[in-house]
């Protein structure tokens, strides 16, 4: 007697979520990002202390194919705060011109999750930003950014 198998998923885990597009979204190591205006990496969260003024975390690059017409779910968790707010873009221009973000700004510690669509005749992004508000004390943690279209 003889046995075929036609491989259908020999191997590989069908229910496994996609590959997230961002490096170091556990923040385990002060590397991958470039930290601005009072934000540091340590003890495995990016947290965010300061003075007054708009602080922004950027990752670029880093192998973000954001493309017009996909579908993206960002994933995050605010796990600590004491003033501000946060929220997570992705987009073409690191100074502020988004594609897409996590709804506005967060003021409750949770867990986030929001899908942006990248409209058509938009251009490709190439990072992804967390952005505290003014006098922002907070902590954020498990950033994943999925292809999910």
């Amino acid at each position: 007697m003889s046995l075929l198998l036609l491989g259908a998923g020999l191997g590989a885990d069908a229910s496994a979520p996609p590959p997230s597009i961002v490096t170091n979204g556990t923040f385990d190591a002060d590397t991958d990002w470039t930290l601005t205006n009072d934000f540091v990496i340590s003890g495995g969260v990016l947290a965010c202390s300061g003075a007054a003024g708009i602080k922004r975390c950027i990752q670029e690059g880093a192998g973000a194919p954001y493309a017009e017409g996909r579908t993206y779910r960002i994933e995050w968790d605010l796990v600590a705060r004491i003033a501000g707010s946060v929220s997570v873009n992705i987009g073409t221009d690191v100074t502020g011109v988004s594609l897409g973000t996590t709804g506005g700004g967060q003021t409750f510690a949770g867990h986030y999750s929001h899908d942006v669509t990248i409209g058509v005749g938009a251009l490709a992004g190439q990072y992804h930003k967390i952005q505290a508000g003014n006098v922002a004390n907070l902590s954020v943690d498990n950033l994943v950014i999925t292809d999910i279209t």
